[in-house]
């Protein structure tokens, strides 16, 4: 965690607006490259279709698409199937992290799919195959078939991370919502759980993040310790 806050630093400064999109497998690459360290598990095959659906998701709803490909309804949620197979022999073991690629991102939208990598990357893989078959896009769509970029943006439009865009300096931060939060406001008031959480920034959350991760390995290290 404590490699976020040094990198965000870099991603919000100013609106901007994207100039390259590409193939999914390419990014692939580059994300595996670059961010493989800040996974806890690793980036196996399933995780990296599910990393790669969120930035073409949200570059959809921003109407700036990073990813040019299409994704299709699989059993395990949206895949791109040119991804897939690029990584299908290593079945669910982490991808080996490529020494040379020779991709270029500009800039800004290499501050975007950070943005997005890190509000995501925590989540190990099937738990971000979970989330997809909950949206309304896959769950309309019929197996094998392309997930329809209409329903995509009608759906995830709606979603309250949707409000952290366009991305300016020292905005709110509205985090994922899984399962695991909706349970945990289970127990509130309605009036207070209907609310949706936010942060004052995503600096501010990523500092929450290290502070609570640290606790949690100190109080590790206290009842397993030597």
């Amino acid at each position: 965690m404590k490699l976020f806050r040094g990198i965000y630093c870099l991603i919000i400064s100013k609106k901007f607006d994207y100039q390259n999109t590409m193939k999914a497998k390419d990014l692939a690459k580059i994300i595996i490259k670059n961010y493989t360290k800040l996974s806890p598990d690793g980036i196996t095959p399933l995780k990296i279709q599910k990393l790669l659906y969120y930035i073409y998701v949200w570059g959809i709803v921003t109407n700036n698409k990073v990813i040019e490909d299409n994704f299709v309804k699989w059993v395990y949620g949206p895949a791109n199937a040119e991804t897939y197979y690029e990584y299908q022999h290593l079945g669910s073991n982490p991808i080996p992290v490529p020494q040379d690629i020779s991709i270029d991102l500009d800039e800004q939208s290499k501050k975007f799919i950070e943005f997005i990598i890190f509000s995501y990357i925590n989540y190990s893989a099937l738990t971000l195959s979970s989330m997809t078959h909950q949206d309304d896009p896959w769950i309309k769509t019929q197996q094998n078939e392309q997930i329809s970029e209409i329903d995509i943006k009608k759906f995830y439009s709606n979603l309250n991370f949707a409000k952290n865009f366009p991305l300016e300096e020292n905005k709110e931060y509205y985090p994922i919502e899984t399962d695991l939060h909706y349970s945990f406001l289970f127990d509130f008031a309605d009036e207070l759980s209907s609310q949706p959480v936010n942060y004052k920034s995503f600096n501010d959350f990523i500092k929450l993040s290290e502070s609570s991760h640290e606790s949690l390995n100190k109080h590790y290290e206290e009842w397993f310790g030597d």
